[in-house]
């Protein structure tokens, strides 16, 4: 069996993970403070990550497990003005 990704120092299941995802966030520099981030921070960002690669709605919403699709669209939102002229030059340029 291949290595955990996030296992305790016995090598079992970490029991604390929202704990063990705020040390890794901190570790990584993407948070200012290890209280700054919850399970659902994350979920939103995996979310958001789903739309902006491209995946369509209807899937984004089962991923999410969401029985309605405005839930899924409260997610999506306008990229930055940079990213949005660098995917119209991509289209405009092929």
């Amino acid at each position: 069996m291949g290595a955990m990704i996030l296992a305790n120092r016995q090598g079992k299941p970490e029991g604390h993970l929202l704990r063990k995802l705020q040390q890794v966030a901190k570790r990584a520099g993407v948070v200012p403070e290890v209280g700054s981030v919850t399970l659902h921070r994350f979920r939103r960002t995996y979310i958001t990550m789903l739309l902006r690669s491209g995946l369509d709605l209807a899937t984004v919403q089962r991923y999410a497990g969401h029985s309605d699709l405005a839930s899924t669209m409260r997610y999506l939102r306008p990229k930055s003005a940079v990213e949005t002229q660098d995917r119209i030059s991509a289209i405009v340029w092929e």
